[in-house]
């Protein structure tokens, strides 16, 4: 018997996010399979994964199973603990309650970043089996910015000092941003690195500049480490 209920975890909205497709013939297709069977684990999947997490503890030939979504009671086997109207139906959580199946399973469809949390599963009275999922996901697009401490970014001059921003929603783990003038990757010392937002928000480096007379149509590029996400400045300088 399956039950099929959506559910969303009190988390701040990410400020990217994204759409998995999905269809209920997914299920039982899946070879992703993880078996809580230690106090405390933790997994790593790909967002828009799909993983299902079978409980093994010693006493779950018993009639009950409660799976807990941070500490908070979700299911009590097929049966979900908080009444159904606080959930909006779907079908991304799906609970197998059948008693002979040992200890059950519970499968997260189409992995998103509310999923990343801690799930556990345990009998009344009996031992308490950890796992947190922590969900990877791909940095979003570069956007690159300049400012300039006097004057117009339109009009750039030798000795001018400009800050060029680069930033990308998401990701987890955070991009780690570089940094090249032409064909010269810059030394960490020039630029500074920081993020906001939480686990799935922004991530900015900063790189502060005093043109020279060299950097007329020379190319300032961020990127990351990975080289799959990059956005690049051409420089326009007048020399005195």
């Amino acid at each position: 018997m399956f039950l099929q209920v959506l559910f969303f975890l009190l988390f701040a909205s990410p400020l990217l996010s994204y759409n998995c497709d999905y269809t209920p013939s997914d299920v039982g297709q899946q070879a992703d399979v993880v078996t809580l069977d230690s106090a405390e684990q933790t997994i790593s999947r790909q967002i828009c994964s799909t993983v299902t997490l079978k409980c093994m503890s010693p006493q779950s030939n018993r009639l009950f199973m409660f799976w807990s979504v941070n500490d908070v009671i979700m299911f009590s086997n097929d049966k979900p603990v908080i009444p159904l109207d606080e959930f909006k139906y779907g079908a991304k959580i799906i609970t197998d309650g059948n008693s002979n199946i040992l200890g059950g399973e519970l499968t997260i469809r189409s992995i998103n970043e509310t999923d990343d949390a801690t799930y556990s599963c345990q009998v009344p009275a009996g031992t308490k089996f950890k796992l947190h999922l922590n969900v990877l996901v791909p940095p979003g697009t570069l956007a690159l910015t300049l400012t300039i401490k006097s004057g117009t970014p339109d009009i750039l001059r030798e000795g001018n000092q400009i800050t060029l921003t680069c930033f990308s929603e998401g990701g987890n783990p955070r991009p780690n941003l570089l940094w090249r003038r032409g064909d010269v990757l810059l030394d960490a010392s020039l630029y500074k690195w920081e993020g906001s937002g939480g686990k799935f928000g922004r991530t900015f480096s900063t790189l502060q500049w005093t043109l020279r007379w060299d950097d007329h149509q020379t190319e300032f590029r961020c990127f990351d480490d990975k080289a799959t996400i990059s956005a690049s400045k051409t420089l326009s300088v007048l020399c005195e």
